[in-house]
């Protein structure tokens, strides 16, 4: 493939099939799973800055070839690349399905129009899978910036839900059980490292919405919590600490912590230290209010009601 592109660069005039000839280089080595080369292909042509401006069968190429890099990242792990890649498709307000060549658009047009539109449709067995293109874009889309008020998928939902809240184990069940899924190439290892990548995700999650509530929180402890190794745990809470996503927060050496300073308080966390306060300095006075009592010649039921009024 390399060497037939690099024939149709040195012997074809034509713009547009030099630029043809790269996307179908670059499809070509995403399904064959070698990420880094086609990715290298494509920011050296410059075609992502120029294909606004080529015909509509080269920009449907351009299209297809970005659904299968993002496919090829996700296999490979690459996480923010896949999103990256199927962000390209998903944030253009179109469906994917005209995108990619695979329906016609619903909008009017001539019967001569249309015509000349179905015959610009990819065949039956060139069809990319969207529902596994979907599921992978969400699933990304979950690792790397989980905000459920812009999801309107169930699954991604529940998905998300589980994964705020630190329950590693139900996100992943979650997408595991999606039938869209199975025609992943090499599911099993893909899923694998998915779900160390969701466990890992939680952590942060967990760290980063519960800091508050915990002042010295046991790495250890956080390891046995997320299934994790010990050098996966140090790795992810020093990388948050360098980028500044644990607020006030330092390594404790001797005791293998995380020690927090000065943390933040919600509102709720607030009212329950002030409620906390309130209870002790009337639990406090109620254990003073006997003395006094017997201090003023009282009983012990008026002792009580004493300790009860202060």
């Amino acid at each position: 493939m390399d060497l037939l592109v690099s024939y149709i660069h040195e012997h074809a005039g034509d713009e547009r099939t030099k630029a043809r000839a790269m996307l179908c280089d670059i499809y070509h080595h995403a399904i064959s799973d070698e990420f880094s080369k086609s990715q290298d292909l494509l920011l050296m042509s410059h075609l992502q800055d120029n294909v606004k401006h080529m015909d509509i069968s080269t920009q449907i190429l351009f299209n297809r070839s970005m659904a299968q890099l993002g496919l090829c990242a996700f296999r490979a792990g690459l996480i923010t690349e896949a999103h990256g890649c199927l962000s390209v498709l998903y944030s253009r307000g179109w469906r994917v399905k005209e995108l990619l060549a695979q329906e016609v658009s619903q909008s009017w047009k001539t019967s001569q129009q249309e015509h000349i539109d179905r015959g610009g449709q990819m065949p039956y067995h060139m069809y990319i899978n969207l529902e596994l293109l979907e599921a992978i874009h969400q699933t990304c889309w979950l690792l790397t910036d989980h905000r459920p008020e812009n999801v309107g998928d169930h699954a991604a939902m529940a998905a998300t839900r589980a994964l705020g809240q630190g329950e590693f184990d139900k996100s992943y069940d979650v997408i595991h059980s999606l039938d869209v899924s199975r025609p992943l190439r090499n599911r099993e290892k893909v899923m694998d490292m998915l779900k160390d990548m969701i466990k890992e995700e939680a952590s942060r999650t967990y760290l980063t919405t519960y800091s508050s509530c915990y002042g010295c929180p046991q790495l250890d402890q956080l390891s046995k919590t997320f299934h994790l190794w010990d050098y996966q745990t140090h790795c992810i809470v020093n990388k948050m600490m360098i980028n500044d996503q644990l607020h006030h927060a330092r390594r404790g050496q001797p005791t293998q912590s995380i020690v927090f300073h000065d943390v933040e308080q919600t509102r709720l966390h607030a009212l329950e230290s002030q409620l906390t306060e309130k209870l002790t300095v009337f639990a406090e006075s109620n254990e003073r209010a006997p003395e006094a009592a017997a201090k003023l010649g009282g009983g012990g039921s008026e002792s009580l009601n004493m300790g009860i009024k202060t």
